[in-house]
């Protein structure tokens, strides 16, 4: 999809990052860490998709950018962990939330519960389908054969 980013962007948008829009009132979508990376439970910021391309500062105009949206339910996604601590095979089927850069599965918070873990492929990278909730994670989308 293409959808508008916002004019003045306090941090780049980088390929892979994730696109929300503003809890200020400024129009547009812009990458997650530009608001803080808030993740508290009661924060107003939905989670619209992925960065395709890189986006400079230095581009100030409000403009279409190429994200990508999944539009299907129970899409699973490859998903990188912080570096906080690393998943076990206990964390499958569990729900847990975006780490404050909005860019990794955070195995230590479940406050928000962003992701639910439904494959583990490393202590290190998980597979996990994106809840119905104000924030997602930096993802890469995963081919599953039936």
């Amino acid at each position: 999809m293409r959808l508008l980013k916002r004019a003045t962007l306090t941090a780049a948008i980088t390929k892979g990052d994730l696109l929300t829009h503003s809890d200020t009132g400024a129009a547009g979508l812009h990458a997650f860490a530009d608001d803080g990376g808030d993740t508290a439970a009661t924060s107003p910021l939905p989670i619209f998709g992925v960065a395709t391309a890189d986006v400079a500062t230095t581009n100030t105009t409000a403009s279409l950018i190429s994200v990508e949206v999944p539009l299907e339910n129970y899409v699973e996604w490859e998903i990188d962990v912080d570096s906080d601590g690393g998943l076990v095979a206990s964390d499958v089927g569990g729900l847990r939330d975006v780490d404050t850069l909005g860019r990794n599965l955070d195995r230590s918070k479940t406050i928000r519960r962003d992701i639910k873990i439904t494959r583990l492929v490393s202590s290190t990278v998980a597979i996990g389908v994106l809840q119905n909730t104000p924030n997602t994670v930096s993802v890469r989308n995963v081919q599953v054969s039936t």
